[in-house]
């Protein structure tokens, strides 16, 4: 793999033929095609308690489809990273998703504005909790019930890729086991690892998507 930022559409070209021809059919066989290769280098070999678990959480997929497809942690953590990478080209250079006056404003305002409705959301959260919700379901009702109100409130909903981008993220790069995301240096190793390259490099891969 080369360093970030070189072009290499040629190699690509040379690799993938005709399908880089611009269309979205190309484009969603190429997605698929990078799942498997993830799933390859990252299965996830999963016991029987977990194909059963698995089994009545999707689709009913076989075995054979689950032998193919399951990721390991470190699969799901690096599909999840590839996924911000998308996400990261896409808002960086499409007009949809622009929200720089938004934020500009939110920045003008004093923070204490905003410890306030952290801390309304925070609790929230404890109040869902005392009342018999999941960590997972207060979450998820959380998140839902956020993105639907911004739209209420007329935010066009491609701008919400934007937060959407930053929660996926810390799914890489934080552990439900600690009470806060692991530190740049370990989540540097583990995306180096991750892609098999230097932790330089790698540097600049979680650079660019922090953009």
């Amino acid at each position: 793999m080369g360093d970030f930022g070189l072009p290499l559409d040629e190699v690509f070209k040379e690799r993938l033929g005709d399908l880089l021809d611009g269309t979205l059919e190309s484009a969603n066989t190429l997605a698929r095609l990078a799942y498997l290769q993830v799933a390859a280098a990252c299965p996830g070999n999963p016991t029987q308690a977990e194909r059963a678990r698995i089994k009545e959480d999707s689709t009913h997929p076989s075995d054979d489809d689950i032998d193919m497809r399951s990721l390991s942690p470190f699969g799901v953590k690096m599909i999840a990273f590839l996924c911000v990478r998308l996400l990261n080209e896409m808002v960086a250079q499409s007009a949809p998703a622009y929200a720089a006056d938004d934020e500009a404003y939110d920045e003008s305002l004093p923070v204490t504005v905003f410890a306030g409705l952290q801390q309304q959301i925070e609790n929230g959260c404890k109040e869902g909790l005392r009342n018999g919700i999941t960590p997972y379901g207060v979450a998820s009702t959380a998140m839902i019930h956020i993105m639907d109100f911004a739209m209420r409130h007329n935010v066009q909903p491609l701008k919400l890729t934007r937060p959407l981008k930053h929660c996926l993220e810390l799914t890489y790069t934080g552990d439900s086991g600690q009470q806060k995301p692991v530190s740049k240096d370990a989540a540097l190793e583990e995306l180096a690892a991750m892609l098999g390259v230097t932790k330089a490099t790698a540097k600049k891969y979680l650079r660019r998507t922090k953009r």
